[in-house]
Order: structure tokens, then C-alpha cells, then sequence
């Protein structure tokens, strides 16, 4: 199960640090990896999937699914305000895999 665990985290890293246009060591600016979230779309169903898909996870346990996944003015209190592709990649694998999770 962890070589599992770490094969995902190393194909989001790629996946993540690729549409970056950086290194996965980079810091950015959490809204910037989460832009998707303030653009006006004409069509919403996909927002609502989204949404629908995190709708397990809370502000508190699982920060970064949270803001990734739930439309909110404001960033949970233990999201970090600027992130590397590394960081997020390996804290969303292990928010969703976590035992006891949601």
C-alpha cells in the first residue's frame, strides 16, 4: 500500500510542478494554485462536481482537499499561504488515504 501511496504522490508532483511551468520545490501563492476557483464559468456543473466530490472532507482535518474542493472566501486557518507542488501533492494523497478518514 505505501509504494502505492508514493507512486500517486510522485504522478501529482509531476502532473502538478508540469502545469506549473516550475520546479516542484517552488513556493507559489496558494490562490494562484487554486485560480480555477474565483473565475466566473458559464457553466457550473463542473464546479458543483467538484464540490460534490469533497464534500466529505472538513476545514479543519483536511485543509488542503477542503480548499481545493469547496468554493470559500476565505482559506482555512491551516492552509499554508504559499505552497510548492510538493507540499500539496503529498498532503492531498495523504489527506484522502489518511486512516480513520472521513
Amino acid at each position: 500500500v505505501n509504494q502505492l501511496l508514493d507512486i500517486l504522490r510522485h504522478k501529482a508532483l509531476t502532473q502538478m510542478a508540469q502545469e506549473s511551468g516550475g520546479s516542484a520545490t517552488v513556493r507559489l501563492n496558494t490562490l494562484d494554485w487554486l485560480g480555477g476557483q474565483g473565475r466566473e464559468q458559464a457553466d457550473n456543473e463542473w464546479h458543483d462536481a467538484i464540490n460534490w466530490l469533497g464534500d466529505w472532507c472538513s476545514e479543519e482535518q483536511h485543509p488542503v482537499i477542503w480548499s481545493t474542493t469547496q468554493a470559500a472566501e476565505h482559506l482555512p486557518v491551516r492552509m499554508p499561504r504559499l505552497c510548492s507542488a510538493e507540499r500539496l501533492s503529498e498532503s492531498m494523497v495523504d489527506e484522502i488515504f489518511q486512516k480513520g478518514a472521513a
